[in-house]
C-alpha cells in the first residue's frame, strides 16, 4: 500500500502526493496517471503538493522541489533550483 501524504485540487485534476510518486486524477479518466522519477521527478518519495495562482503544480519530493505544468501531452516537469528537499510548497509563497 502506498501512503497518501498530501492532496491538491485544481481546475481539471486532483493531485495526490504519495511515497510512490504523484497521482493525477483527471476529469473523465478511467484511472489516475502516475508521475515518478522516470517522468522527471527528483524522487518517487513525494511529501507535498500545492497549486499556485497560475495553475502550476508545486511538488516537494525527497530529492527536491519541481514545478509541473499540464500540457496536451506529457506534463512538463521543471526543477526549482536551490529549494530544499521536502520543502512545503506553501512555505515558498
Amino acid at each position: 500500500l502506498e501512503e497518501v501524504r498530501d492532496v491538491a485540487v485544481g481546475a481539471d485534476a486532483v493531485w495526490v502526493a504519495t511515497d510512490d510518486g504523484l497521482l493525477v486524477y483527471r476529469d473523465g479518466a478511467e484511472s489516475p496517471a502516475r508521475l515518478r522519477r522516470s517522468d522527471g521527478l527528483p524522487s518517487d518519495d513525494v511529501g507535498a503538493v500545492a497549486i499556485d495562482g497560475d495553475g502550476a503544480v508545486l511538488v516537494a519530493t525527497h530529492g527536491g522541489l519541481v514545478v509541473v505544468r499540464a500540457t496536451a501531452g506529457a506534463p512538463e516537469v521543471r526543477p526549482v533550483e536551490g529549494a530544499p528537499a521536502f520543502a512545503r510548497p506553501t512555505d515558498l509563497a
